[in-house]
């Protein structure tokens, strides 16, 4: 939200008729910026926020949980009028909890329950577990089984960094100290083509066999624990409770 340009990215966007606009963010700019983005015709905002209590989220982002959440409230009372005008704008809130926090309900309960007035609006909390890592930026955190499940994002998206660089989930940028992968570039190639040629067909079938040389970050990298597909094709979570 610190780039001023973004309500015009998102008029292009919708201009473009690109179906689904959304973003990201720790919400700390909701309460000045929001509304004005959800007029621009944004359909969604992920709203990240670090612990699930305002002592936890202060000591980590230096920066009142009440604010936010008063951003976020306000956002979704205008959502809320939009969405009697054919708009269908949706919100979701993921808390970030600590490995330990993650297995008391309590917690989980607490924080979701100041949000049911605004149920229509904020269709999802997601609680993730806070990724600790080794000095090779792994996690350290038990994974889930890999046996019957693979990571679905290089089956589902793409992402275009500002450079042009093209990856398939956040992970792979975030690790590039780690794990150098030469990302395609949309400057050399259509993305229809990245998406079938070979980098793409070779991550998913390292993802599928579980067996990984190429990509070696995948063995450890959190977002298995989240972001799994059933190799039926049902889409299943772990260490991700939604509300």
């Amino acid at each position: 939200m610190l780039d001023e340009r973004l309500p015009d990215f998102i008029k292009r966007a919708k201009e473009a008729k690109i179906p689904y606009v959304f973003l990201t963010t720790n919400g700390t700019l909701l309460d000045k910026l929001g509304c004005e983005l959800l007029e621009c015709s944004l359909d969604s905002m992920n709203i990240s926020t670090d612990g699930h209590s305002s002592e936890m989220y202060e000591k980590i982002r230096g920066f009142p949980l009440e604010k936010v959440e008063e951003g976020v409230i306000k956002c979704a009372k205008y959502a809320r009028e939009l969405n009697t005008k054919e708009h269908n704008i949706s919100f979701n809130i993921n808390c970030v909890l600590v490995y330990n926090e993650m297995r008391n309900d309590e917690f989980k309960a607490t924080f979701a329950h100041k949000w049911r007035k605004w149920r229509d609006i904020i269709t999802h909390i997601n609680f993730i577990s806070c990724i600790n890592k080794n000095n090779k930026g792994e996690s350290i955190l038990p994974l889930i089984n890999p046996t019957n499940s693979v990571c679905r994002l290089p089956f589902t998206r793409m992402m275009i960094n500002s450079y042009g660089a093209v990856e398939f989930c956040c992970t792979m940028l975030g690790t590039q100290h780690y794990y150098p992968v030469k990302l395609p570039n949309i400057h050399d190639d259509s993305l229809e083509n990245i998406w079938t040629k070979e980098f793409a067909t070779h991550l998913r079938n390292e993802v599928l066999s579980d067996n990984y040389t190429r990509f070696n970050i995948c063995k450890t990298c959190f977002e298995r624990e989240s972001s799994v597909l059933e190799l039926n094709g049902e889409s299943k979570q772990n260490n991700v409770d939604i509300y």
